[in-house]
């Protein structure tokens, strides 16, 4: 409050110089008397007694007037921002409404809302403004009364408040939120190996999560044999996912299809935790700078096409070596790359999360993440660092797409036994990822310059839409 206290000090300092200078010109009148006659004293000297009484009382009036000032205007303060506090609970309560009014949800599961909303101590509004309130609040009903008849309603209620995958305005917290045709990667292991295909979810209730089982040849496998599964899916600019299911059965008609449990805990992945390998490849990166004059340039962005050796890669980023770190490159900076290597066909987009460079030393290390990578292609950079790792970091001379769907041949054809000695790795086909025996690996070569389009800048293009063309 410093117009209130300025007004104080100014009235006390004020008061104190008007009773200085008036003690001060008393004792110089007396003096003055006492050269005249000394024997004559003036009596004015001891009349200030009752001027100091009174002017205590207005020092103390003052004060009191200043406290009752501040006192009012916080409450004037605590009065506004409870109106300010009102206004907003109003707006909010409208703007759910709203909300609610659009949904055109049904009776029925408009009452199972209520009843979830009303077991967990929220307001129906509330469980549908942010999904991890109503998912938790779900929950609790699931543990207190699986058989309430509202749980059938939740995943209608996810459909119609848009709390699914694809809506990245909110958090990714259970599988029930996958959406039909989303595609995922499914990882196994037998014997102690390793084993991933693409497939797509072609089913969601409450209890189950269908998802499309692999062909090998044609056929589509068996994979009752395993009974746990790790799936992972990639958010766009969000991250990658992962949980488990445990398979419930398998089935062929009316679609053939893997019905899983849902995951218990979904979780986000460190992309730096991803299975890495040392390599060494020649590659071409066009980084995303402020324009000043370049070939490729697209108004105030420019594409800076650098040569560099890429030296670690993984499912989730890679890392590159160059002598020297490009203009204007820095955390944050987006990049533009090709990885034909492992059978993608689309521009793989990045960006740079952090650069390692000594002071004095030219040599830079910059660590890039992908982004925007379909989970096809996610899948075919996973199985193509598993076969750098077998082929000692250096890519092979030749690769190629593998059909859609297609696994690594250790799993069983369905209507074949799935005993275990039926899964051989060495009985697999070839893999194109792999230089035939006794075949040179190729040296490292001159990378080709990016075929940039101005679309390349936009970084809000949906990941691979091409893909589905495949």
């Amino acid at each position: 409050m410093p117009g209130p206290l300025a007004i104080f000090f100014g009235l006390t300092l004020g008061i104190t110089d008007d009773l200085f200078a008036q003690q001060g010109k008393l004792m110089d009148s007396a003096v003055g008397k006492s050269k005249e006659n000394f024997n004559v004293i003036d009596a004015r000297i001891f009349s200030n007694q009752g001027g100091s009484a009174n002017d205590f009382y207005v020092v103390a009036g003052a004060f009191g007037l200043i406290i009752v000032i501040m006192i009012l205007m916080a409450i004037f303060r605590n009065i506004r921002a409870s109106l300010v506090n009102q206004r907003l609970s109003v707006y909010r309560t409208k703007k759910t409404q709203s909300k609610m009014a659009a949904l055109n949800m049904s009776d029925d599961a408009a009452e199972a809302l209520s009843r979830i909303a009303k077991g967990a101590g929220f307001s129906a509004e509330e469980l549908i403004t942010d999904n991890r309130i109503f998912e938790s609040s779900a929950n609790e009903l699931k543990a207190s009364n699986p058989s309430d008849p509202a749980l059938k309603f939740l995943q209608s209620i996810r459909e119609q408040s848009d709390f699914l995958f694809g809506n990245p305005k909110v958090a990714f917290v259970c599988s029930q939120m996958l959406e039909i045709g989303q595609k995922v990667r499914i990882f196994v292991e037998h014997q102690g190996k390793g084993h991933s295909f693409l497939s797509s979810v072609l089913r969601v209730t409450e209890s189950e999560l269908w998802v499309r089982p692999p062909k090998v040849k044609g056929k589509t496998i068996n994979l009752t044999l395993f009974k746990k599964f790790e799936i992972r899916v990639y958010r766009p600019e969000d991250g990658e996912y992962h949980f488990f299911s445990s398979l419930r059965r398998q089935i062929t008609k009316p679609v053939h299809a893997l019905i899983l449990d849902h995951g218990v805990q979904v979780l986000r992945m460190n992309h730096r935790k991803q299975e890495r390998v040392a390599v060494e490849i020649e590659k071409k990166v066009a980084y995303m700078v402020a324009a000043e004059d370049s070939k490729f340039s697209f108004g105030d962005i420019k594409a800076l096409q650098v040569s560099q050796t890429v030296v670690d890669l993984s499912a989730g980023g890679m890392m590159t070596a160059s002598e020297g770190l490009p203009a204007g490159v820095q955390a944050g900076t987006s990049i533009v790359t090709t990885l034909g290597e492992a059978g993608i066909k689309q521009k793989v987009y990045g960006k740079v999360m952090r650069i390692d460079q000594e002071e004095g030393n030219s040599l830079a290390f910059i660590h890039i993440m992908f982004t925007r990578l379909s989970e096809r292609n996610r899948h075919l950079l996973d199985k193509f660092v598993v076969a750098l790792k077998k082929s000692g970091g250096k890519p092979p001379q030749k690769t190629k797409v593998p059909p859609k769907h297609q696994t690594e041949e250790t799993l069983v054809p369905e209507g074949e036994s799935p005993d275990a000695g039926s899964i051989k790795p060495e009985q697999q086909e070839a893999s194109p990822l792999k230089p035939n025996q006794g075949e040179a690996l190729p040296q490292a070569e001159e990378a080709e310059d990016l075929d940039l389009r101005s679309e390349d800048l936009d970084l809000d293009l949906e990941p691979d839409e091409e893909d589905e063309k495949l």
